[in-house]
This record gives structure tokens, C-alpha cells and sequence, in this order.
């Protein structure tokens, strides 16, 4: 089962039988705009995120919805998308790593959520999954690293 709470009115967390994922989806954007893009003290808005970012963000939000419907590999599909657009999307490597965990293909999901924690090593939520991922496999003493 996966729901939804409006936490912060700018994050979502997804809950997926254990597994939590925290996506960065902004009502108006998502994530930090480049930083040229911006005067110091200007409200930040929509229009200020990078293109292939919110394209990325757009694909990433589809992908959830599919996922949220049981429509794993159309929601693959955009992950794909997602991620072709920008792959610092760490948000999509973790939900691709759940994704490749409901299909039984571990060696993927590792890969993917690997790929997330590269983007950011301390993020709770994909340390979790990971380890989720570990224990899976009964690799105990990796999940517990």
C-alpha cells in the first residue's frame, strides 16, 4: 500500500510496505535553483528552476503516480525519463531502486540505490531502502552497516 502526507506543503513521503522515501517534489519546484539564477534575496519561484531539472521533476511525479497504481514498469518508464533529463535527481535512483525491488531484480535496485546515495551518502530515507534491500537478501551485515 502507498500513501501520501503532506508534511511541509513542499515534500511528500511515500510509504511503501516498510520502505519510505522521501521525494523533494515542491509544489512550485523542486530542489535548490541554480544558484546564478537567483538575486540574493529574491523570492525563489517556479520560473527559476532549470528546464531539464523540472522536466526531470515532471517525469519523476508521473512515475510515482504509475507507481501508486501498480503500474510498475510504465512507471519505470518514466523513471527512465526522469533520470535521461537530470541525473542528479537522487529522488528517482531511490525510487528506481524500489521499483527494481518490487520486480525481484536486486542486482538493479542496488545499483540504483547506490547511485542515490552517491548524490547524497547520509540521506535517511535511502540509507533505509538500502538496507531494506540488504535484509531482503539476508545480507544482515550489510544492512547494518
Amino acid at each position: 500500500m502507498v500513501k501520501f502526507w503532506d508534511t511541509t506543503k513542499r515534500n511528500h513521503l511515500l510509504c511503501v510496505g516498510g520502505a519510505s522515501v522521501l521525494l523533494a517534489l515542491a509544489l512550485t519546484g523542486c530542489g535548490t535553483p541554480a544558484r546564478d539564477t537567483v538575486q540574493s534575496g529574491d523570492i525563489v519561484t517556479s520560473s527559476d528552476e532549470p528546464l531539464a531539472r523540472k522536466r526531470a521533476r515532471i517525469r519523476l511525479e508521473l512515475a510515482v503516480g504509475y507507481y501508486n497504481d501498480g503500474k510498475t514498469t510504465i512507471a519505470l518508464d518514466e523513471l527512465k525519463q526522469s533520470i535521461i533529463a537530470d541525473p542528479t535527481l537522487l529522488e528517482a535512483h531511490n525510487l528506481r531502486g524500489l521499483i527494481y525491488m518490487r520486480l525481484n531484480d536486486y542486482p538493479q535496485a542496488e545499483d540504483s540505490f547506490r547511485r542515490a546515495l552517491s548524490l547524497r551518502a547520509n540521506d535517511a530515507n535511502i540509507l533505509h531502502n538500502y538496507g531494506w534491500l540488504m535484509c531482503q537478501q539476508q545480507k544482515y551485515a550489510e544492512a547494518d552497516s
